[in-house]
């Protein structure tokens, strides 16, 4: 009998995040959404006494990511271009995941633009969405970008 048990949630920060895909930087994000992990539990009878074992290899399921990425002159916007590549422009949604499978880092930094944290995740795109500034601005404009995670892990 499996159940499902929430370990970590982490957290929702606005900031300074940069996202690289393959290595080489793919994004400026002011928000991302790192998704709180549920592993499943078993239930074992090893020699015959029942006993609790958190399976951390099997039955892992991730929120999604969110990211609000900026798009301005200077700043990369490869996880954007990957993205177009990937999701259908007139449903707005994404290919299947063993499609559009990619391997992210994203790393949050400080004010001083030294890194605190950093994680490494498989992900493919899910939904997007723009906000009004698209279109003839010279603000930058932001993209908001959901996106399916198969793993995760703090770095």
């Amino acid at each position: 009998m499996a159940t499902m048990n929430i370990v970590t949630t982490a957290p929702v920060a606005k900031g300074n995040w940069q996202v690289f895909l393959a290595g080489l930087l793919g994004a400026v994000c002011t928000h991302v959404k790192i998704p709180a992990v549920t592993y499943g539990e078993v239930t074992a009878h090893p020699g015959g006494a029942p006993s609790k074992i958190t399976a951390p290899s099997g039955n892992i399921v991730y929120d999604d990511m969110t990211m609000k990425s900026v798009l301005a002159e200077g700043i990369p916007d490869t996880l954007l271009l990957w993205w177009k590549s990937i999701v259908n422009p007139l449903t707005g949604f994404g290919l299947p995941a063993t499609a559009a499978y990619r391997p992210i880092t994203v790393v949050h930094l400080n004010n001083s633009f030294l890194p605190l944290k950093t994680w490494v995740a498989l992900i493919w795109p899910q939904k997007r969405e723009w906000d009004e500034l698209e279109g003839g601005s010279d603000d930058p404009s932001t993209v908001d970008m959901t996106f399916k995670v198969s793993y995760l892990y703090e770095v």
